[in-house]
């Protein structure tokens, strides 16, 4: 599939954009020599600031009420010295991705192109459901304030890094639910990118960097930019690519029996043989089994390779009018593995070898030649990594914007965002069709050796034991608003403001892939989903300057409401009331109250027709038997499996929250230069879209989801079995008769589709600190900012108990970081430490034994940063160098002993040390 209209769209207006830039250049100023002029026009009025719409609000020149707002500006961004976008955010206390600079690492296993992008969606507040398990997102991610495109297959996110780096000026961060204002998404907060506008010349950027283990990164960026005395334009391209990282390359991956310190897995290039209810391990066929750790061969961090471009063109028509256009297309692909080829989750390939094999090998012991069960990999012959995982995104959008002044303060904004995305993968998979034909096979020209598969006679037929796993999501984003603002009247406090407007947007997503079980091409499914709103939000100084009173220097409401219309689950309003309010000129008090929600997405509602429920078949090993089947239960001998149901279940509702915070601003005149901040949240999330597994340990979903699965040690039985398949005709009877047929008996069966999952009470503390101090050789400055969560509890059922997830799933308290700087001369020197608290854990919820492991330690990261900017003639001028290293300790994430994982907590991921350089010309 190709771009065709957008991509059309986009050079055009990128033509457009260059003559534009061409004819203005022989009449436009030039920008002097400093960077903090370059980024604005150099006859720009700096007033004109006071008429910009900030982030959380729809009113110009008026800040988000009773809002706790933070973010990071250009000067920070730089020093992240992040690859991408999405690593930015990895910076942001309040962010489940905070300390985390791995942590695009997609799901394991060859499902995971089916089941996920390989997007970091930003999850402000570390709301439950909404770090990939849903589909949806729960905290908003905007360019210059609106709406991007998402993507996916069968989940759908935003990917902040569309955006190229060079023109992104800063980031604003709103930390409250704001669907009063934005609608959909908002629960968790906003993340608004802000790009450069009014900049004049060329800036080149190239950076390189490298880490342990022959990783490296290397970047570079160009933007271009133009203004002239009604208008002005941008462009700006980056190309960025970096290495795989392999667990093979970092000594803390591992993947083992922790309570036994020996390997985990039994799919292994050495096969296992199972007959009634023993072992037995190749090529002896003595008791017992062959174990390996697969997670040396899996990717801990894929390599990417990511083009992006960006496009800004503003013009004044006339006095009134203003034409904004808008326009990016990015270009990404992944490359991870999880390892050999295997055909099922944990179970690896696993056949059923009769004596009509001619490679039978009757075991030492056994009498007769009963039917065996063979569990091998596929990595002899198509190499330990073959597993591989390759997904590309390819994504444009474009958003003209047209201006229009009313009269007197009044003013209409009218935008129109068209995009598109494609995300595909396209991965070897092992057929589970060929492969049972060839174990079941009674000749050497037609039979493989599933004990030593490398030893297969006829290595013709290793042509057949694979397949190309594909499948591709196609996003179309319509967006419509129209919003009208301006001041109503005069009070003694100052001007009420007032916005009104109207939303449509719509999102048509189709997707097509290739069906697990019987290895065909689905049909293409579609759905779309879209939504009419309308929206109105208030502005009120009631005490202000001009009738300031003791105990009242200031007193500001807001209040504001939207109405969204889904067909299909009726309409949905959410109000906001917030307020400020100041005792004194440096003490501020700010609260707000509102309701948000999160609507099912189009991936959802084609997810959930029943040609895209899929279901699959992962044999039973003894050794999964305390991973995927419930404690306590019997276990019974023989071959043994489970079937699980994907994709979303049709009655899935939206999610909803109730947020409230309250907090203070301090900048005590007796410190100047001194700002102190707190906030206290608290949010109810009901009905929470998200999937019912965690981490390929199946332990939270026997304890909390009793209704979402079935477990009989005699088997299911046959009638309940085929009205499960019923629910994916496409795949179900087949996946049942399969399994059968083979000699399996289903003994579990999982309901592992997207659902609404509960209600959370979660509440905590957002702090900061920072200080500056001018000298002699220019200045010092430091900032200290984190979170620390108070409560995080979830109940199942509305008449359950509630749950402390950090403690039932194991999750931090608490994030902060740090920040000491210095400016000497033309010299910025900075250090950073980044602290993930420690945390204990439930047994019975993780699996973890008590004497294997309680608690999972701290995690502190020290990042350095220097840049020496040049500012003498020629060559040197607007010339500057970068160096730093990120994790300059080279810390290690602390252990997590889970059976299932890697040996490290999901929430804590690190390349180790990495060293960068950079350089940066202006002209």
């Amino acid at each position: 599939m190709k771009f065709n209209l957008l991509k059309s769209m986009l050079y055009v207006t990128t033509a457009m954009g260059a003559y534009c830039l061409t004819a203005a250049s022989a009449s436009a100023q030039t920008a002097g020599p400093n960077a903090s002029d370059n980024n604005k026009s150099a006859g720009a009025d700096e007033n004109a600031i006071e008429e910009i719409v900030v982030t959380g609000t729809s009113i110009r020149g008026v800040a988000p009420v009773g809002a706790n707002v933070t973010g990071l500006s250009n000067e920070d961004i730089q020093a992240t010295l992040s690859e991408n976008t999405q690593q930015i955010l990895t910076n942001l206390p309040q962010g489940s991705s905070f300390n985390n600079l791995a942590q695009t690492l997609p799901a394991a296993g060859n499902f995971a192109g089916q089941t996920r992008v390989p997007i970091a969606q930003p999850n402000l507040r570390n709301l439950p459901g909404c770090n990939g398990s849903g589909t949806g997102a729960c905290t908003l991610v905007l360019i210059d304030g609106h709406r991007i495109t998402p993507e996916g297959i069968q989940q759908q996110a935003v990917d902040p890094a569309v955006i190229p780096p060079g023109m992104i000026d800063h980031v604003e961060v709103i930390l409250d639910g704001n669907s009063a204002i934005y609608g959909s998404d908002a629960v968790g907060g906003v993340i608004n990118f802000i790009t450069k506008r009014n900049f004049n010349g060329v800036t080149a950027d190239a950076n390189y960097g490298f880490a342990p283990g022959g990783y490296t990164t290397y970047s570079a960026d160009v933007t271009a930019g133009q203004s002239w005395d009604t208008g002005s334009i941008m462009v700006s391209y980056s190309h960025g690519y970096h290495d795989a990282l392999f667990g093979s390359e970092r000594s803390y991956v591992k993947s083992i029996n922790w309570a036994t310190g020996q390997p985990y897995s039994t799919t292994c290039d050495l096969s296992n043989v199972t007959v009634g209810t023993k072992n037995y391990a190749w090529p002896a066929l003595g008791l017992g089994q062959n174990t390996c750790d697969l997670s040396k061969n899996q990717t801990i961090y894929p390599s990417e390779t990511r083009n992006n471009g960006y496009l800004v063109f503003s013009q004044q028509i006339g006095q009134r009018i203003r034409f904004e256009l808008s326009g990016f297309y990015s270009d990404s692909s992944q490359t991870g593995t999880a390892g050999a080829l295997t055909n099922a989750v944990g179970g690896g390939i696993t056949v059923g070898v009769g004596a009509s094999n001619p490679y039978y090998t009757p075991v030492p012991g056994v009498a007769g030649t009963p039917n065996q069960s063979v569990q091998f990999s596929l990595g002899p012959v198509f190499g330990e990594r073959s597993a591989t995982q390759g997904t590309r995104i390819q994504t444009g959008q474009v958003t003209p914007t047209l201006t229009v002044e009313l009269g007197g303060s009044w003013e209409l904004r009218t935008l129109f965002t068209y995009g598109r995305s494609i995300t595909s993968y396209d991965d070897p998979f092992a057929n589970p069709n060929t492969i049972a034909l060839a174990a079941s096979a009674t000749t050497l020209a037609t039979a493989i050796d599933p004990y030593n598969i490398a030893a297969t006679k006829n290595t013709a037929l290793f042509g057949s034991l694979e397949y190309d796993n594909r499948g591709n999501g196609v996003n179309k984003y319509t967006n419509v608003r129209s919003i009208a603002d301006g001041k109503l009247f005069a009070l003694p406090g100052g001007d009420v403001h007032a916005a009104a407007g109207v939303e449509y947007y719509n999102d048509f997503f189709s997707s097509q892939t290739t069906n697990p079980t019987t290895t065909l091409i689905v049909p293409a499914i579609g759905a779309s989903q879209h939504a009419d709103s309308a929206f109105v939000e208030t502005y009120i100084p009631l005490v202000g300057q001009g009738n300031s009173l003791p105990g009242v220097s200031r007193l500001e409401l807001s209040a504001s409401g939207r109405y969204d219309k889904y067909p299909g689950l009726g309409g949905q309003f959410d109000p906001k009331l917030a307020l400020v309010y100041a005792p004194i000129e440096w003490i501020k008090i700010r609260g707000s109250w509102g309701k948000s929600f999160d609507a099912p997405t189009s991936t959802d509602k084609a997810r959930a027709l029943s040609q895209l429920q899929t279901i699959g078949f992962v044999p039973l090993s003894p050794a999964l038997a305390g991973i995927f089947t419930p404690a306590g239960t019997f276990f019974p001998p023989g071959l043994n499996g489970l079937i699980f149901l994907t994709g979303t279940n049709p009655a899935l509702q939206p999610q909803s929250s109730t947020n409230w915070a309250i907090g203070t601003d301090v900048t005590p005149p007796v410190v100047p230069h001194l700002t102190l901040s707190g906030t206290y949240y608290h949010i109810l999330f009901k009905d929470i879209i998200g999937l019912p597994t965690v981490n390929g340990n199946q332990a939270p979903l026997f304890n909390n989801y009793p209704n979402l699965y079935v477990y009989n040690s005699a088997g299911i039985p046959t009638a309940q079995l085929n009205a499960i398949a019923s629910q994916a005709p496409l795949s179900g009877p087949a996946a049942v008769a399969q399994a059968t047929g083979a000699g399996y008996r289903i003994i579990e069966y999982i309901d592992g589709r997207v659902t609404n999952l509960g209600l959370a009470t979660i509440a905590g503390i957002d702090f900061s600190a920072g200080y500056s101090m001018p000298t002699s050789f220019g200045g010092l400055d430091a900032r200290f900012t984190g979170n620390y969560q108070l409560e995080n509890d979830t109940r199942y059922a509305p008449s359950a108990s509630p749950v402390n997830q950090n403690y039932a799933l194991g999750a931090p308290d608490l994030n902060y970081s740090l920040v000491v700087g210095a400016n000497i001369q033309k010299l910025r020197a900075q250090v950073t430490w980044n602290h993930t608290s420690g945390y204990a854990f439930s047994p019975i919820q993780t699996g973890i034994s008590p004497s294997v492991q309680t608690h999972v330690d701290a995690y502190d990261a020290v990042n350095l940063f220097f840049l020496y900017g040049f500012d003498g003639p020629g060559l040197a001028k607007g010339l500057s160098l970068t160096f730093g290293v990120t994790n300059v300790f080279d810390a290690d994430p602390p252990v997590y002993k889970l059976n299932s994982g890697n040996g490290f907590p999901p929430t804590i991921r690190t390349l180790g040390r990495v060293t960068q350089f950079g350089i940066s010309k202006q002209f």
